[in-house]
This record gives structure tokens, sequence and C-alpha cells, in this order.
């Protein structure tokens, strides 16, 4: 008996396999297929009930997809607000995730939980307690515990703080200290040396790394004194979910243009030093040979990151070249509908000629390369607001 196929969207699919399908074919669609569709699971089905959906997939793919949208960003904040999450049961996460989307959770938080303020993060704390109760709570071990605990109405846990450990460089007296405490004055109390407690190597209270100095001034994030690496981590993640702190093309060259120049005065360094043993005149033999050979992976290294920037911006040019050429076809476009009495009908009034040069004036000027009619409307929108309907 041959085959028939219904069809889903752009999909074809064998009604008996659910295999997708190119075409129907006659008398068996079977050769044709490009793959097996899996049903939606019962576990799938039983998460669509509880979130409150009413239209449920039929195939898993499109329930997984949908399922994605829904609660990722849940599971994100579990994963950045718990330690143990390995305690929590299918069942009660899908509890928490169908509570949050039902509560209207999704537009009130940001979409990572590294951008939570401390009033969100406790929110969001209490939230969940009340979820899952106390005891399944306190079993995942929410991070910085300890901070939100009186607001959660829940005793303190006690632990241990983390230590850094010390010495005096002029009496060798051997100190410990809580992390938190770094970077503050200390005097010796053998010497009476003026002493700053050392930063731990890793964790919140760490130095933040050079690679995160250079994203806080890509993103204007402002570094203060004495600044933790977790708090430059908070305020970086907030930076990202400010559309008016994204960096414009130039602030990206910038930052390469540093990373750049630091690399090549590194290697550079190394270069310098190198040359310097190598004119040590008693050298044996074999440090002879371990210098060069040294000095030769540095020079090979410095290359290499030449080549790398030389390539970097032969990809810049063509990039710009595309751009400038598309740009101008976009250009044409609008300039030809316009000299025929046309207008932006589809979301503006006809312009006058003064508005429109000012619209292709102002995205030479700040988005170079632009292409499209979303970028028009950002001009427009910028410039000339009351023409917005």
């Amino acid at each position: 008996m041959p085959h028939t196929a219904t069809s889903e969207g752009n999909v074809w699919e064998c009604p008996q396999c659910h295999s997708q399908i190119t075409e129907i074919g006659d008398p068996c669609c079977m050769s044709m297929t490009t793959g097996p569709r899996d049903l939606i699971t019962d576990e799938q089905v039983q998460l669509f009930v509880a979130l409150g959906e009413k239209i449920i997939p039929r195939f898993k793919d499109e329930a997984t997809q949908r399922l994605k949208e829904v609660v990722d960003p849940f599971d994100s904040w579990l994963f950045s607000c718990f330690s143990g999450r390995r305690f929590l049961e299918s069942s009660d996460r899908r509890k928490l995730q169908a509570a949050l989307y039902n509560r209207g959770w999704m537009n009130r938080l940001p979409k990572y939980a590294d951008a939570f303020t401390d009033e969100q993060r406790l929110e969001y704390l209490q939230f969940v307690k009340e979820t899952l109760g106390a005891d399944l709570f306190q079993k995942l071990r929410p991070k910085d515990f300890n901070k939100y605990a009186e607001a959660l109405g829940l005793p303190p846990r006690k632990q241990k703080e983390k230590e850094v450990r010390f010495t005096c460089p002029q009496c060798g007296q051997t100190y410990a200290a809580p992390e938190q405490m770094a970077g503050n004055p200390l005097a010796c109390q053998g010497c009476n040396e003026s002493l700053h407690i050392p930063r731990p190597a890793t964790g919140y209270y760490a130095a933040p790394t050079e690679s995160e100095l250079e994203e806080a001034t890509l993103y204007r994030v402002s570094v203060r004194e004495g600044m933790h690496r977790g708090e430059l981590k908070a305020e970086l993640a907030r930076a990202h979910l400010d559309p008016s702190r994204t960096p414009t093309p130039a602030m990206y060259e910038q930052q390469a243009q540093t990373k750049f120049a630091r690399a090549l005065k590194e290697v550079d360094d190394e270069i310098e030093i190198i040359q310097r043993e190598l004119s040590v005149t008693d050298l044996t033999p074999e440090k002879i040979k371990e210098l060069r050979d040294a000095l030769e992976w540095s020079l090979d290294g410095k290359q290499e990151i030449l080549d790398e920037e030389k390539e970097r911006k032969k990809e810049l040019e063509c990039e710009a070249r595309d751009d400038a050429r598309e740009a101008a076809e976009s250009r044409q476009f609008y300039e030809s509908g316009f000299a025929r009495g046309g207008d932006w009908s589809e979301f503006y009034r006809k312009p006058t000629r003064k508005q429109f040069d000012a619209v292709f004036s102002w995205l030479d000027q700040n988005k170079p390369g632009w292409v499209g009619f979303s970028a028009l409307i950002d001009a427009v929108d910028f410039l000339f607001p009351e023409l917005k309907k």
C-alpha cells in the first residue's frame, strides 16, 4: 500500500514512521527520508502541562527547542546561585521551572544571574526557598548563603573563612588573614615594618586579571582602586546587558591594538634578556646553544605575532570594502526611491531632503558599513523621533 504524507509547516513527514521527506514517492517514501522524528516524551509533556502551555508540540526536537526558550534562563539562575545542584531531582527542578514561569519571572530578572543585584538575588532565593522548602533549599548550598541568611529567616552556616598567608620581607614573621581583608595595611609585630595584606591568587577577592581590566575599558566600567575581581565581574555582567555600553568598532580596534602592543612588548623583553645573557663572555658551549635556541624560538614567536596582526588588518580592510559597497548599494536604493517621490511609508512619512541627507550622514559616522532597513530605522529614531508612528 503506498505511503501518504502530510505537511507541517515546511516539513513533510510520513504518517506511519514520522520520517521527514523531501518529496512524496510511490510506492514508498522510505528511500527519501532524511531521518526519523522522535515523538515528544512523557516527561516533556508533563513539563508543558506544568508550564500551562496551551499548544504542545508533537515531536521531541520541537519540544526541546520550545523548552529551551522557556526554561533556559531559569537553569542559568539555578547554576549561578547554587553549588549543590546535583541534589535537585528532575521532578523538583520541573516544579521550580513551572513556578517561575507561571509567576512571570521571565520578565522580572536579567537573563543571566551574574547580573543580579543583591536585592534581586535575595528575591530569587526567597522564591526558591518557598517553592522547594527550607530543607532542600539548604541542601542545594546557596552561594554566599550567610550574606542572606538573616533575611531568609534561616540560621547562618558555620564555615571557616578562607585565609591568605604571607611573610614580612624584613624579619620573616608569618601571618594569616581573612581574604576579605586583602589590601588593608598592617604593621609587622616583629619589626614594625609597614605591610599590606596581599590578595589571594584566585577567587572573589583576587586582583582583576589583565583581560578583565581591558574588558572594563571596552565597556566603560570604572575600576576603583583596590577593587576585587568578583566585584568587577559583577559590574561587567551588568554592563553586557546595557545597550548604551555596547562597544563601537573603533573601541574594539583600540582593544585589539592594545593587546598587540602588549604581546609585542613581552616578546621583545624576552629577546632583550636572552641577548644580554649571550653577551656574557664565559658561557659554556651548552649554555650558548640553549640561549640561541631560546632566541630563535622568541624571534619566531615575534614573527608569528606580526603575521597575525598583518592578517587581521587585511581581513578588516576586506570587510571595510564589502561594507562600503553594501552601504553604497543601500544608499542608491533608497535614493532612487526618494527621487521618484516615494516615501518610507512602511514606518514613516516622506522625509525632507535635509532629513534624508542627515540620516545617511549619521549612519556613515556612527555605523560604518551600515546595511539594511534596521540601520535606517535606528538613524531616524535617533535624529527625528517625531517622524515615528
